[in-house]
């Protein structure tokens, strides 16, 4: 990329576009070398921040620049900055890239907003669409707004019966309005706006001044209170002695040696094995760096369960991804059996149904 990307610089500074019969650098790089049309015009936007910053270059032959990284900083680029933006961008995610940019351009917080959608497909009875429910969350201005429904949707025509293919979900993230502050949006129905009415009515007071914000992170930490292992952790340690927290480990060590009596993993030994690897899978690759994965993780045997190893003991387990799980398994039973082992789980779970 950073090859191509200083052609193209040179090949602009140059205006060599017209040689090659094309009346821009846009045309060129899709009648010529093929690109889609964003694909080229992120390529020549790239360019451009590597003809007037040459030191470009460098971070992104050496790796330590990601092409994304190019086309999120270049309008915020200007000689005084290059240097900083540029070591504050290596290494960084997207998502750790749009709060950088935030931070270099913040907007102002949103007002709430509540509005009535309508739902495309086949109308109910009463020939009204029926309403979803969009949220648009951030901190009150001058009290919560409720927005007009949305124009009605026009009457099905012969073709509404016609079942279209699900559309992929693509979770949208929240959207950085500065370093501190984000703005998050999503879609509801009916049952979830009579949830939030009904929260809203009983927290009135509780979190007064903070509207939507207010309800919706007590809503979360009161979930969080229930699912997340370092809140049971902290209310652990906070009620109990150090003896009683350790208690259930310690009772599974006096049991009786010998294979465990079960492979469940209690969850007094799933909070600790959580904090101590920090919610993240411990596979290290052979470049030193240890996988990123917080999500969808797994707690796993360092022993096997079905070779005797516990459940029961916090140094037998530890996290790891769905992958590295998967992977760390294969290399101890073989392809053959893990294939076969996955093969009779989905079985199982469609005989049930």
């Amino acid at each position: 990329m950073a090859v191509l990307l200083s052609y193209l610089a040179e090949f602009d500074r140059r205006r060599l576009a017209g040689a090659f019969g094309q009346p821009s650098l846009f045309y060129y790089c899709v009648k010529v070398l093929g690109f889609s049309e964003g694909a080229a015009y992120k390529r020549i936007q790239a360019a451009r921040a590597v003809r007037d910053f040459p030191e470009i270059v460098e971070e992104l032959a050496r790796g330590r620049l990601s092409f994304t990284a190019v086309i999120l900083l270049s309008p915020h680029l200007n000689r005084d900055n290059v240097g900083g933006l540029l070591e504050a961008a290596r290494g960084k995610t997207s998502r750790e890239l749009e709060c950088l940019i935030a931070s270099l351009a913040p907007r102002p917080d949103a007002p709430d907003l509540l509005r009535a959608l309508p739902v495309g497909g086949t109308a109910p009875a009463s020939g009204e669409p029926t309403p979803a429910l969009e949220f648009a969350v951030g901190p009150e201005v001058g009290g919560g707004a409720v927005a007009p429904p949305a124009a009605p949707v026009e009457a099905p025509g012969p073709e509404a019966g016609r079942t279209a293919p699900p559309a992929r979900f693509e979770p949208r993230r929240p959207e950085p309005l500065s370093d501190q502050r984000f703005l998050f949006r999503f879609t509801g129905g009916r049952t979830l706006r009579e949830k939030y009415d009904r929260a809203r009515a009983l927290l009135l007071g509780r979190a007064a001044g903070r509207g939507m914000e207010g309800l919706f992170e007590a809503a979360l930490d009161a979930l969080l209170e229930g699912i997340d292992p370092d809140r049971r952790a902290k209310r652990r340690e906070a009620r109990s002695s150090t003896a009683s927290r350790v208690g259930a480990v310690r009772r599974a060590a006096c049991a009786p040696a010998g294979r465990p009596a079960g492979r469940r993993v209690p969850q007094a030994v799933k909070d600790v094995v959580w904090r101590r690897d920090a919610g993240r899978c411990t596979f290290v690759g052979p470049n030193g760096e240890r996988c990123p994965e917080s999500a969808r993780l797994e707690y796993d045997h360092i022993v096997p369960w079905a070779l005797g190893g516990p459940s029961d003991e916090p140094s037998n387990l530890r996290l790891a991804c769905r992958t590295h799980n998967d992977l760390e398994a294969r290399r101890v039973f073989g392809d053959a059996a893990i294939s076969a082992a996955v093969a009779e789980a989905r079985k199982a779970r469609s005989a049930k149904g």
